[in-house]
């Protein structure tokens, strides 16, 4: 079981992409949007955090294609594109990455809500955890390329 980790914001700079593709690629999710989440840290939209050796995750501050999901003028964030490394799975850092991202969403964003979506599967452990941490549904899941049965949205209300 691991302790709390520290996220590290990563910079729109050739080495964190690269480190960011690599991450992708290795959980077979592929990377060809990281260029467009670069573009999205430089608006000011989107922070990618990289969990040294572990993983990664996101926060998305707006997501205009998406505002229910993210919103700065709602205080609601979207949490993106969790990723820990196989080698790490099932001692925690799943658990400690979320508290972090929460954590961080919270003091540094002051947001009130987070969301993230997911694929709606009970074969999920992702999913089974976020429901452990008082994730509820709250859009009915849709079909998505990506997963035979679709995605889940999921929101939490974060404590002040």
């Amino acid at each position: 079981m691991t302790s709390a980790i520290t996220l590290t914001p990563a910079e729109p700079s050739e080495q964190d992409l690269s480190a960011i593709v690599q991450l992708r690629k290795e959980c077979g999710w592929g990377a060809d949007d990281v260029p467009d989440w670069f573009a999205q840290m430089q608006a000011g939209t989107r922070v990618n955090y990289i969990v040294t050796d572990a993983g990664n995750s996101s926060i998305i501050i707006d997501d205009p294609q998406d505002p229910d999901l993210a919103s700065s003028a709602d205080s609601k964030a979207c949490i993106s594109k969790l990723f820990v490394r196989q080698q790490y799975q099932g001692m925690g850092y799943g658990r400690a990455i979320m508290d972090s991202i929460e954590d961080t969403a919270r003091k540094e964003y002051a947001l009130r809500m987070v969301s993230l979506s997911t694929a709606n599967s009970e074969k999920n452990a992702a999913l089974a955890m976020y429901r452990r941490r008082g994730y509820k549904e709250f859009r009915p899941s849709r079909a998505v390329s990506w997963h035979s049965g679709g995605e889940i949205s999921l929101i939490k209300y974060l404590e002040v």
